[in-house]
């Protein structure tokens, strides 16, 4: 654009009009603008001079009138932005603009991903296909300062949007940045196929302290506890959903079932309600895959309250659960993948174990106090559901079948009572022992 108009300039027409607005654009996404702009139509000059020719008059007089003149410009363009910035900070953005912000921004990110080497890497190292994740809406965020925010701005979006929406931050230099650099991106995308959000993945050399992952602020489109990532990736052939705990864990499921199962995760946030309804809303069939430390046991636990909750009480939970969705994908392979999907059993009986087995050994009344802590897990699930419940813990810990129930029953909440709170003393029989011809039978409480 400098070429053609030093060009045109010599030939005694002046085309800074149309020029100089995108001049601007393109220096602004630079560190330094009037530098970028002097630096340039130095280079310009000496091309310019070479295509005119017999025109050799272009001088440094044009180079200085180049720089003036696109710096006015830019000063224009940002008092411009600035005044609209201020008319839209009087409301704030929109739900509708923060939506056509994600909405391009998410375009981006593809059009990055498809061109980066080391989100095609990043992506291998998942043991994914990176053709398929391009299918499935992850994209890059690329190790650039202002690459992103420099785009939108030219599309027409104000400073102010991009700052709601979280897709630009303001730096320590008073300068508007790209929030996420060098990561993974992965969009929240609602049934109507509105971008609501993203949640970004760090990927290579990055500051220690930098968090793993960068979520959407909370804005008038989007609040992290009410969306779930994965949904948008739905089809005609999907038979269940599995909740797990991260994006890439998502992907995995998804990827390694060609659809048929459909990953959704939370990303970070322990399940909430609204996250529940939308699982039930699908009315799909619900698996569970936690990771297999304290944390997943804590996740497994909180998921099985909130799906019940929300009337999913059939949701099963993987027993192979050696590792997260990702890792054990990128280790055994899609086919290996879904076959531990297909090894579950019901959630509510993996939460059972899990706490039966953190009291192990611990004696018969701190088993009583945790199956009466039971009751409350259980509690919304079907009367015969219940009943298989009882006999499962009968079983594992030896107590007697009604003693099981009593403990259950007062486990779970009534209406004036505090939860967990004894009305009997349930007891657990011992053997009866015979000694010197006399019965003596013991009960423990």
């Amino acid at each position: 654009m400098l070429h053609a108009w030093t060009v045109h300039l010599g030939y005694g027409l002046d085309t800074g009009d149309y020029s100089f607005a995108y001049i601007a654009g393109w220096a602004d996404a630079t560190d330094d603008p009037t530098a970028a702009l002097r630096s340039t139509a130095e280079r310009v000059r000496g091309v310019a001079a070479q295509v005119l020719a017999d025109r050799t008059s272009v001088d440094q007089d044009a180079v200085e009138q180049v720089a003036e003149r696109a710096t006015r410009s830019l000063g224009l363009a940002d008092a411009a932005r600035s005044s609209a910035d201020r008319a839209v900070g009087l409301t704030g953005p929109t739900a509708a603009q923060i939506a056509a912000a994600n909405y391009d921004a998410q375009q981006w990110f593809l059009a990055q991903a498809a061109a980066s080497p080391d989100w095609a890497q990043a992506v291998r190292d998942r043991g994914i296909d990176p053709s398929v994740a391009a299918r499935l809406c992850i994209g890059w965020a690329p190790d650039t300062w202002t690459g992103l925010t420099a785009h939108l701005r030219q599309l027409g979006h104000r400073d102010a949007t991009l700052t709601a929406a979280s897709l630009s931050r303001v730096a320590s230099t008073g300068r508007l940045i790209d929030t996420n650099r060098g990561r993974v991106t992965f969009p929240y995308i609602t049934s109507d196929g509105t971008v609501a959000g993203f949640t970004a993945r760090i990927h290579g050399a990055h500051p220690t302290n930098a968090p793993k992952y960068l979520n959407s602020g909370s804005n008038d489109l989007f609040t992290k506890g009410h969306h779930l990532h994965g949904l948008h990736n739905r089809t005609g052939s999907t038979a269940g959903v599995v909740l797990v705990e991260g994006p890439w864990d998502a992907t995995a499921v998804t990827y390694a079932t060609s659809g048929q199962h459909l990953g959704i995760s939370a990303n970070g946030t322990a399940l909430t309600a609204e996250q529940a309804r939308q699982i039930a809303d699908l009315q799909l069939p619900v698996t569970v895959w936690t990771d297999p430390d304290t944390a997943g046991q804590d996740a497994a636990t909180r998921a099985h309250e909130m799906l019940a909750r929300a009337g999913v009480t059939d949701a099963q939970h993987v027993t192979t659960a050696l590792a997260d969705p990702s890792d054990y994908q990128r280790m055994f392979g899609p086919t290996a993948t879904t076959d531990a999907l297909d090894d579950s059993r019901p959630l509510a009986v993996a939460v059972v174990d899990q706490r039966l087995d953190d009291i192990r050994d611990h004696g018969l009344h701190r088993t009583i106090e945790t199956v009466r802590e039971l009751g409350s897990l259980v509690t919304s699930l079907s009367y015969q559901q219940q009943g298989e419940i009882a006999q499962h813990i009968a079983g594992r810990t030896g107590l007697q079948a009604p003693t099981v129930a009593t403990a259950l029953t007062e486990g779970a909440p009534h209406p004036g009572r505090p939860q967990g709170a004894a009305t009997t003393a349930p007891t657990a029989q011992k053997p009866v022992m015979k000694h010197a011809d006399k019965t003596v039978a013991t009960a423990t409480r």
